[in-house]
């Protein structure tokens, strides 16, 4: 049911929420946040975010900055890491203390190889992500991957049907709806 609504939506919002509901229900997190990769810059730019560190996810990466996230878009592999306190790897926010913790994070994939990234985060030593749980969260993140890429593919035959493809400007059927909803407001 889980995949059937999500690769039903074609919305990314909802995607997106429908996201952050079933892995809440499914596995559990103190965190969840959701990146995708901007191909101009090369950085990582915060979706959604969800738990109780909200802002420090939503936070932009800056240019050169590194963290777990980066490393799984670089080399297109997911990670578990058991201890955060103990991997390299994992960045701690800027100005929050270090977070004793267990991290999944996993690339979302496209047809030129990741396009971003979703980090799930527990808190607490004693509540660490089991191997089952990394390998749902995988198979989920191949289904948010493939729900992403029909909502990208929806819009842009949306595009396609509402503008001029020589001039780039609206059609003018499209122009007609536009002008008519202009008016009566």
């Amino acid at each position: 049911q889980v995949t059937e609504s999500i690769l039903t939506t074609l919305e990314p919002g909802a995607i997106l929420d429908q996201v952050a509901n079933s892995l809440a229900d499914l596995i559990g997190y103190d965190n969840l946040s959701i990146e995708t990769l901007d191909r101009a810059t090369g950085l990582l730019r915060p979706l959604t975010a969800k738990g109780i560190h909200v802002a420090e996810f939503m936070e932009p990466w800056l240019p050169g900055e590194e963290g777990l996230a980066t490393w799984v878009v670089a080399h297109n592999e997911p990670a578990l890491v058991q201890d955060e306190g103990s991997d390299p790897r994992v960045h701690q926010f800027r100005k929050a203390e270090v977070v004793d913790g267990s991290l999944i994070c996993v690339p979302l994939r496209g047809r030129e190889g990741a396009t971003g990234v979703l980090t799930l985060e527990r808190i607490g030593r004693d509540r660490r992500y089991s191997e089952e749980e990394f390998e749902l969260v995988q198979l989920f993140a191949a289904q948010v991957s493939i729900a992403f890429q029909n909502a990208e593919a929806h819009r842009a035959v949306e595009i396609r049907a509402q503008t001029d493809v020589l001039t780039g400007l609206l059609n003018h059927g499209t122009f007609q709806d536009w002008l008519s909803t202009s008016v009566a407001a």
